[in-house]
């Protein structure tokens, strides 16, 4: 997610708001990640991260959708750093 920091402000929108906004309702659903944690894929930590990720980045979209808050906004960082722990790379 932050390397599209970056990006144009059209292109950071059309990322944030509809690609992330779809991809975070759909993967990060709590029934996909529950069953994922039931059958041993990922591990109770992910489960839990991805399931507060869900609903931070729902609120934001909902809330703090103009690029400089997605770029800036201390709660945008706090999404980041949490895909940051399911995701060291």
């Amino acid at each position: 997610m932050k390397k599209h920091l970056s990006s144009s402000d059209e292109d950071l929108k059309t990322i944030i708001l509809e690609e992330l906004d779809a991809d975070a309702h759909t993967f990060l659903h709590h029934f996909t990640v529950n069953r994922l944690s039931e059958n041993n894929i990922i591990p109770k930590s992910v489960e839990k991260n991805s399931l507060e990720l869900r609903e931070l980045i729902r609120e934001l979209i909902d809330t703090k959708y103009k690029t400089d808050e997605i770029r800036f906004d201390e709660n945008w960082n706090k999404a980041r750093e949490i895909a940051k722990k399911n995701n060291p790379n």
